[in-house]
């Protein structure tokens, strides 16, 4: 009696993950960048929310997960990371670039059980050229990148960026994903600081590198950068409450202060 088995596709070690977004220029670069780097034994998945209409036919290279129209990328992000199968999801943003062997090193981490996320370096061009190590949490609630070369002795950030990151998928499930109601502005530490509660250390990788324009990232200011930083303060104050709020007020007022030029922003931010 011969035996038939059902023929299926192996499971993947890394599923990149890409949301949508209105500018498609950017989109179909990010895209094109990932299919000609692509690693062997990777996914490619684009979380469409009905903004791109696949002009390439793109269907038999890349996994397109359609979910209803929003303005949160965070939510594209969420839906992407679940349809994941591999064990490692990797978020990169619409605008990001990278190059062939950008992912090697940053896997290498992920046999250590311990490590949840690695952050790789991300390379900023333009007028002020420069890079970011990762996203870290300062003193009062701040959320600070960590910018330029690793200093001595200095710990590693908490987390990757928004911009691009690879985390343990599992990790990712523990904790619930990215919080929607923090935004772009602070998901990212946030998700860094719920993976650290429950154990999961960060590793920043330096060989492991993606590329977008400086201008891409813009300071936020006012009313929805106020609430999202208020969200994160209550999710994560980091010390006792009396220490935690007074930091946190100080900071808050500092942070107002330097902003005094644009006193419609301010008191958005203050509301």
């Amino acid at each position: 009696m011969i035996l038939l088995v059902e023929a299926k596709w192996p499971v993947p070690h890394l599923s990149i993950v890409i949301p949508t977004s209105r500018d498609i220029v950017a989109l179909e670069m990010t895209l094109a960048a990932a299919l000609e780097h692509q690693p062997d034994g990777c996914e490619v998945i684009v979380v469409n929310d009905g903004s791109y209409q696949d002009p390439y036919d793109l269907g038999d290279e890349v996994r397109f997960i359609d979910v209803a129209p929003t303005p949160n990328v965070i939510d594209l992000i969420n839906a992407g990371s679940q349809a994941a199968s591999a064990p490692v999801v990797h978020v990169l943003q619409t605008g990001v670039e990278v190059k062939s062997g950008w992912t090697a090193a940053a896997l290498e981490h992920f046999d250590d059980p311990q490590v949840g996320s690695v952050a790789p370096e991300l390379l900023l061009s333009g007028a002020a050229s420069t890079s970011i190590r990762g996203v870290d949490h300062r003193w009062g609630g701040c959320r600070v990148l960590v910018k330029g070369a690793a200093r001595r002795n200095e710990r590693a950030p908490l987390g990757p960026t928004i911009w691009g990151g690879f985390y343990r998928r599992s990790a990712i499930e523990s904790v619930g994903g990215w919080d929607p109601r923090l935004g772009m502005e602070c998901a990212d530490l946030d998700l860094a600081l719920s993976l650290r509660q429950i154990g999961f250390d960060s590793v920043s990788e330096p060989q492991s590198r993606i590329r977008m324009a400086g201008c891409a990232i813009k300071e936020a200011t006012g009313f929805r950068y106020g609430r999202t930083a208020e969200r994160l303060f209550w999710k994560h104050p980091l010390a006792s409450w009396p220490i935690a709020l007074t930091l946190h007020a100080l900071r808050t007022a500092v942070g107002l202060a330097t902003r005094l030029h644009q006193p419609s922003r301010v008191v958005a931010e203050a509301l």
